[in-house]
């Protein structure tokens, strides 16, 4: 279990403000249009840090168009509100990067792994039910007909 004694060197996110999860392809696997809970379960190599971007300094269109231009593969942008981490105990901290001064993070630390994916699924159901079923953005969605 990863130490959280840490937490005064990142600031939390303000109640209300969501957050922006970029979508990798692997994660994006029922009816090639929906993503998965796994999309919100940390890797062993986040240390229970689940990296998204603050909404108030990105729009989702730019957190995709970020990720991408680093190298990485993405489907889509969805947005957690601050409610439904809440409603699970999970805090959001603010954590820039050098390459993205937006970047910050759903905390997972204080849950043990089956917890944490247990924890990513009920947050998982409650966004997509919250968003409408939506993506917040989908970048086929923008290609010509």
């Amino acid at each position: 279990m990863s130490d959280t004694s840490d937490e005064a060197e990142y600031e939390e996110l303000a109640e209300g403000l969501g957050v922006h999860r970029v979508i990798q392809p692997a994660f994006n696997l029922q009816d090639e249009r929906r993503p998965t809970s796994a999309c919100l379960v940390p890797t062993p190599k986040d240390q229970g840090k689940l990296s998204v971007d603050r909404s108030d300094w990105r729009e989702p269109r730019q957190s995709f168009e970020h990720f991408v231009s680093l190298g990485f593969e993405a489907v889509g942008t969805i947005t957690v509100s601050h409610a439904d981490c809440k409603s699970l105990e999970l805090s959001r901290y603010h954590w820039p990067l050098a390459h993205n001064d937006a970047h910050s993070f759903i905390d997972y630390r204080h849950l043990e792994r089956p917890k944490a994916e247990k924890t990513a699924r009920k947050l998982f159901k409650l966004t997509w039910k919250n968003s409408g079923e939506k993506w917040s953005y989908m970048a086929d969605e923008e290609s010509p007909n």
